[in-house]
């Protein structure tokens, strides 16, 4: 069979129909990675102790209504936040510049949480939405 006749037989089917979906769709953009499990975390494992990051605080990241906090009580404690060495507590799309990931990741002493360890999924979840672009919706 010719080549001319094979690329002809080819564009026919493209042309008909007869290829695949899959074959055929471009990739769909993904949703943004959630903030639920962010806030979820940041809930029971920073504010619930109100001496560690609720709303009677003295650090930098202080989260109104403590365990019961909103998502809107969140986000109001990390976005647009700094440490107290003027990190920022989040830079959308980069975990590797973001306070909360690295105290997450920390080997050290100022690893969070310091009574308790996260898993691996829950660290995970913070630096994908992270890297993902750090979306609040």
């Amino acid at each position: 069979m010719s080549r001319s006749l094979i690329l002809f037989a080819a564009a026919a089917c493209l042309a008909a129909g007869c290829v695949p979906p899959e074959l055929m769709e471009e990739d769909a953009p993904a949703e943004p990675a959630s903030f639920e499990p962010v806030a979820e975390l940041t809930r029971g494992s920073c504010a619930a102790v109100s001496s560690c990051h609720g709303a009677t605080s003295p650090t930098a990241f202080a989260v109104e209504g403590d365990g019961a906090a909103t998502d809107a009580q969140v986000r109001a404690a990390i976005e647009g936040v700094t440490t107290n060495a003027d990190v920022p507590m989040v830079v959308p799309g980069e975990p590797e510049q973001s306070a909360l990931y690295l105290r997450l990741v920390e080997t050290g002493p100022k690893r969070m949480p310091p009574v308790g360890n996260l898993t691996e999924e829950q660290i995970e979840s913070v630096r994908v939405w992270i890297a993902d672009g750090a979306h609040y919706e």
